[in-house]
């Protein structure tokens, strides 16, 4: 089960290596979740499609039926959960910057604050 869970990381890695993206939406959710449903109707707001492309934001979506290996790995236990991942190209490494509470829907007009990072350390 290691390997697997590595191999989830590896591939969103090299995938976001290969995009333009350097942050990554991880959300984990189900087709018979309602708050997952509602969730993804946020997702398709103009506002939060205007900070998706503007910030260059990957959305990776975890179906709890097709993918229970990754919720497995990252402790998911209340749908819907999301994660704000930040990859660091030079470094080709990813760190977690903001997570929901498990079960916690965001609603329309706060999640395109969420998915605004706070800003990068200067190197």
């Amino acid at each position: 089960m290691k390997t697997r869970a590595w191999l989830i990381v590896l591939v969103l890695l090299c995938s976001v290596a290969q995009s333009r993206a350097e942050l990554v939406v991880m959300k984990f959710g189900a087709t018979w979740c309602p708050g997952c449903i509602i969730q993804d109707k946020h997702f398709q707001t103009r506002a939060v499609k205007k900070v998706l492309s503007g910030l260059h934001i990957a959305v990776w979506h975890y179906d709890a039926d097709k993918h229970p290996e990754a919720h497995k790995k990252y402790k998911v236990e209340a749908l819907p959960y999301m994660l704000l991942v930040d990859y660091d190209r030079k470094k080709n490494t990813a760190r977690i910057i903001r997570a929901t509470a498990q079960g916690q829907l965001i609603p329309a007009d706060k999640l395109p604050a969420w998915l605004t990072p706070p800003k990068r350390r200067l190197e």
